[in-house]
């Protein structure tokens, strides 16, 4: 009996060793914590963009009180670092963050916010866009009409064909122009023959131009009626500065938009550099083999 005893007063004893290391982390970890988010808010005051990854790396918990405040705060500069820091985020709540900012009074952050729901567009996020339309800058309607159609939801097309008669009328070229690109992805016929008949110009640059609509619509099918432009070998680009300059022709154009349509299947598809004929030959095949027509 006595050995029992022992034996139980030795386990206790055990058991309080343990939950006192345990407390003790508990308590490290929260000081640990709130020294954590006091440097955090402090790298946001300063505008110090490093704070970004700081902020992804945090428990929602941690992170999202900070960057909410941070959405509020007076500086535009302090808003849009928040608005980053939610980009990196990929939780719901992030999402709707990211909508309430839409209607900041900055256009910056505004943007700011459309470019990161650009990379997780939803169905959900209709009924909002569509009501906060007219109560954003004019100058950033014409992105929202972009994200509207990057949500893929092929009931929106009357209201985008209503918008774009509405802005041809009121003479908003960059609205009407977006608004086509919409319809386009969401499969509307006359605004994909508008948008295949600038192919048609005469000037490189609108032939230039259609292949970021092409990236925009996203839809391998039209690469089909294209892939002669892999033999186009007109210069349509320069970029870089000396004495790395690069000059782009039409065909090194277009490989890099399919792959991006495509899903980048060619890893050899680098910006910043033209292609051989081999390279090119690659792509035609791959869209010949692999894509319906």
């Amino acid at each position: 009996m006595e050995r029992n005893r022992t034996g139980g007063i030795h386990r206790f004893c055990i058991l309080l060793i343990l939950l006192s290391a345990i407390t003790a982390c508990e308590r490290h970890e929260g000081q640990r914590s709130t020294m954590n988010t006091s440097s955090i808010s402090a790298k946001l005051e300063a505008v110090d963009f490093s704070v970004i990854d700081e902020l992804s790396g945090l428990r929602p918990e941690d992170a999202f009180p900070i960057i909410e405040k941070a959405l509020v705060h007076s500086n535009p500069d302090v808003r849009e670092l928040g608005i980053l820091a939610l980009d990196k985020r990929p939780e719901a709540a992030a999402t709707d963050l990211l909508m309430k900012s839409l209607l900041d009074e900055d256009e910056s952050v505004q943007l700011a916010s459309i470019r990161a729901l650009m990379k997780r567009p939803a169905k959900r996020m209709i009924p909002e866009l569509r009501k906060i339309l007219d109560d954003v800058d004019p100058d950033v309607q014409p992105e929202i009409v972009l994200l509207m159609g990057m949500c893929d939801d092929p009931g929106q097309i009357e209201y985008l064909q209503q918008m774009l008669v509405k802005a041809q009328s009121g003479n908003q070229e960059e609205l009407s122009t977006n608004c086509n690109l919409a319809l386009a992805r969401l499969g509307e016929a006359r605004a994909r023959n508008r948008i295949m008949a600038r192919f048609e110009s005469e000037y490189v640059e609108d032939r230039r131009d259609a292949l970021g609509d092409i990236e925009y619509i996203h839809d391998p099918k039209l690469l089909v009626p294209l892939t002669s432009l892999l033999n186009d070998t007109v210069m349509a680009m320069d970029i870089g500065k000396d004495p790395e300059h690069v000059y782009l022709r039409l065909c090194d154009l277009f490989v890099l938009s399919a792959n991006a349509v495509l899903g980048r299947p060619f890893p050899f598809a680098e910006r910043g550099r033209a292609f051989s004929e081999d390279e090119r030959r690659i792509v035609a095949s791959y869209i010949e083999q692999h894509i319906k027509r």
